[in-house]
């Protein structure tokens, strides 16, 4: 019996350490239970021997294992190898068990996985309790958390989509009352705002008495695919807008020609209705020249594209139109097909036409007028490297040149030009394109085989773009050279009567000199001496009873007049004081005896010294002051004369001015004043200017002014 009790405390304490092995491996709270009562067993047995060894020893008995082994652990042994017996048992029905669950794990995370690959979760909902068990899926979809989401219809209906909840509770009572299919698509809100789409099947399981008592169902969220949809019908309905209202023709047929559809554009262009296209056979019969359908059949045919050729098609009254059509071979539902785009042309044929008839015109007009026209665009960073678009035959004629060469060579013209005139063609296109307003210039252009230089005038006008910028020129330029030389030899005719008119008022000033110092010296002298022997002859006759002394006094009077006279004469035909004394002192003299004669009070303001005028200068400045003041005392009817004579930097100024009438503007400009034009003669050949003008105030003013 001694190892019987052995062994039954080996085998609880292997049944002891064979529990806590399987407790620690499966984490059943049952064989901790086990466990820690086959540990007590051992633990009282073990304890148990060891007191009844130290009993023993204090009895000082001795002692016998065989006699503690029949007293108490027979049945002990019974139960240990129950226990263990059970052990196995057990550990093989859990290991069984353990393999079951591992394999529903995986299979539930299988399903959690392909449930959150394809969005699709499940749900049970108890109607009597309102309790629903929802998958990991729909907490996703519902983007809320198992924790804190409170799985009830009232907490379900709160997050669908308040424009769908009537339409969810509809759906829900249909089934639950006649036991519809439930199949329903709705939106949820997430808690963040975000917005789903879920489409939820479910069916209804019934209790015993027939009555509804749960639903179990599934909810996918097919947000994706319903925007995916969406995205497919609005691209599906914008190539429909896009076909439907192209203004381009579309038309698509199979590759024997049998039309499969046309947009309205292709009707139109043909004046077809859609009744009348399904009448025709083959698009063939819509040729106007089945030549063209035969080329681009066999283009087709060869793998070649067909792009933008043109073609004439039949109307439906049998009229020719043109368009322009491009062929591409296509699919459609897996069915090869032809697309074809006809855009009409024949607005643009017509355009077309009408523009080359309007150029052949235009180059017949061109041919056949004097002047050479042109056109250019400017390149706005440099105005000297424009573009030349056109320049007409007439170029070959007048500088030698073929249009084609300015045209290839835009910078040909602008090097053709003068030298001296480039800058005023500089400045006058810098003008234009600052005003936008036309401009007419002259320049010399060379020739190209004689090299000599052609006089052109050039009306210039600005070319706008839509920006009412000035982005180029049109111009008509004309020959005037001849005219030019014209001008030229009279300007020389001109120049040499205007010398040949100072050399006679020279002439005349010096005949006057002359005659005015004959008459001072010889018949003033004659006149002198003839009134001393009268004087002497009245001094003998004054006691003479007869008339003699009143005779000879008449004599004396007369003698004096003609004397007064010849001295009056004498200074009109050339003042002394201008000679012997300036021109200003001249001016003075003038005056006072303009203002004795007429009664007109005068002011005068002259340099008291300093100023040098040579004779030319002084007798001009002195005719032209007094031409002045004959006007004034012919025509002016004024009270007051004011004379001013003062240097202004290198000229000299004359100014005249009275309080008079004044005068128009029609008798400044007429050329019939022979007075105002002597004034501005004898300027000019002094190289200076005379202006007259009527005051504001009332009165005129003279103003003469030449250069020193």
């Amino acid at each position: 019996m001694d190892a019987a009790i052995l062994v039954s405390i080996a085998i609880r304490a292997i049944a002891v350490v064979r529990s806590l092995f399987l407790w620690k491996r499966l984490g059943d709270w049952r064989l901790s239970v086990l466990s820690t009562m086959l540990f007590l067993m051992f633990l009282r047995q073990f304890l148990t021997l060891i007191e009844h060894a130290r009993s023993a020893a204090e009895a000082a008995e001795p002692w016998s294992l065989v006699e503690f082994g029949h007293a108490t652990e027979l049945p002990g042994l019974a139960v240990s190898v129950l226990a263990l017996f059970g052990l196995v048992q057990l550990e093989r029905w859990l290991t069984g068990l353990s393999h079951a669950e591992k394999a529903l794990r995986v299979s539930e995370r299988s399903l959690a996985e392909a449930q959150r690959i394809a969005h699709l979760g499940n749900w049970e909902w108890d109607l009597r309790a309102d309790a629903q068990q929802l998958s990991d899926e729909i907490y996703r979809i519902f983007g809320v958390d198992r924790q804190e989401f409170e799985a009830t219809f009232t907490s379900f209906l709160a997050a669908v989509h308040p424009d769908d909840r009537a339409r969810v509770q509809h759906t829900l009572q249909r089934t639950l009352e006649d036991g519809d299919p439930y199949d329903i698509e709705f939106r949820v809100i997430r808690p963040d705002g975000g917005e789903r789409i879920l489409h939820a099947r479910a069916e209804v399981t019934y209790n015993a008495d027939g009555k509804p008592a749960s639903l179990f169902g599934t909810g996918q969220d097919i947000t994706a695919r319903k925007r995916a949809e969406a995205a497919l019908r609005e691209s599906e309905e914008k190539y429909r807008t896009l076909f439907e209202h192209s203004p381009a023709g579309i038309g698509v047929t199979d590759e024997e020609g049998n039309i499969l559809a046309f947009n309205d554009a292709m009707l139109e262009a043909g004046g077809y209705s859609r009744k009348d296209v399904a009448r025709v056979a083959s698009v063939a019969d819509l040729y106007y020249d089945p030549v063209d359908r035969k080329e681009i059949r066999d283009l087709i045919m060869a793998g070649s594209l067909v792009r933008h050729r043109e073609v004439r098609m039949k109307a439906k009254n049998g009229s020719p139109y043109y368009v322009s059509l491009s062929v591409v071979p296509v699919t459609m539902n897996q069915r090869p097909c032809l697309l074809a785009i006809a855009e009409d042309i024949t607005d643009r044929k017509e355009v077309e036409d009408a523009y080359r008839a309007s150029n052949e015109l235009r180059r017949l007009v061109l041919s056949h007028i004097d002047e050479i026209v042109y056109s250019i665009r400017f390149n706005r960073d440099d105005l000297f490297r424009a573009e030349v678009d056109f320049v007409s035959e007439k170029a070959r004629s007048i500088v030698g040149y073929e249009p084609d060469d300015f045209i290839h060579d835009p910078e040909l013209w602008f090097r053709s030009v003068h030298p001296d005139d480039v800058p005023q063609i500089q400045g006058d296109t810098q003008e234009i394109l600052r005003s936008g307003k036309p401009s007419t210039r002259e320049y010399r252009l060379r020739h190209k085989e004689t090299g000599a230089y052609r006089w052109m005038e050039d009306l210039v006008v600005p070319r706008f773009d839509e920006h009412d910028r000035v982005v180029g020129l049109f111009g008509v330029a004309r020959d005037v050279t001849h005219r030019k030389q014209a001008e030229d030899e009279l300007r020389r005719s001109r120049e040499a009567l205007r010398r040949l008119a100072i050399r006679e008022q020279a002439v005349r000033e010096e005949e006057r000199t002359s005659i005015a110092r004959e008459i001072h010296d010889q018949l003033g002298q004659a006149m002198t001496a003839l009134r001393i022997e009268l004087s002497w002859l009245h001094q003998k006759l004054a006691d003479s009873p007869d008339a003699a002394p009143e005779r000879t006094q008449s004599m004396l009077s007369m003698i004096d007049q003609t004397a007064d006279a010849v001295r009056n004469l004498s200074s009109r035909l050339r003042p002394a004081a201008l000679d012997d004394l300036g021109l200003p002192a001249a001016i003075e003299w003038e005056v006072r005896e303009f203002s004795r004669r007429t009664d007109v009070q005068c002011a005068v303001e002259v340099p008291s010294k300093g100023l040098d005028v040579d004779p030319d200068r002084a007798t001009g400045l002195f005719r032209i002051l007094q031409e002045s003041l004959t006007n004034v005392a012919r025509h002016a009817k004024a009270s007051q004369v004011n004379v001013q004579l003062h240097a202004d930097g290198e000229d000299l100024v004359l100014r005249v001015h009275d309080n008079g009438k004044g005068i128009s503007k029609g008798d400044v400009a007429s050329s019939e004043s022979f007075g105002l034009l002597g004034m501005r003669e004898r300027a000019t050949a002094l190289r200076g200017s005379v202006t007259i003008e009527p005051s504001s105030a009332g009165g005129t003013t003279v103003t003469a002014k030449v250069p020193k």
